[in-house]
């Protein structure tokens, strides 16, 4: 049977229940798979479901530390 929240819809009927106890209980959730499996809308539906603010990071073979975390740069001042 397929389900179906606010335009998520997967056919496993536990996947989005799960996910939405995980995040009451504020623990975190890693979304992988292919391509088109749902893993953005799942997040986004999840996100409006529970009114949690949703923050988006594409992770791919670029991405750095520096690139997700920040970096700090340091400036002297005239007096060195």
């Amino acid at each position: 049977m397929t389900q179906q929240f606010k335009g998520y819809i997967n056919s496993d009927e536990n996947i989005f229940g799960d996910a939405a106890k995980l995040f009451e209980l504020n623990k975190n959730i890693l979304l992988k798979g292919p391509t088109g499996s749902g893993k953005t809308k799942l997040a986004e539906t999840l996100s409006q479901t529970l009114n949690i603010p949703m923050h988006q990071v594409n992770c791919s073979v670029d991405l750095d530390a520096e690139s997700l975390l920040g970096f700090k740069t340091i400036k002297t001042s005239e007096n060195g």
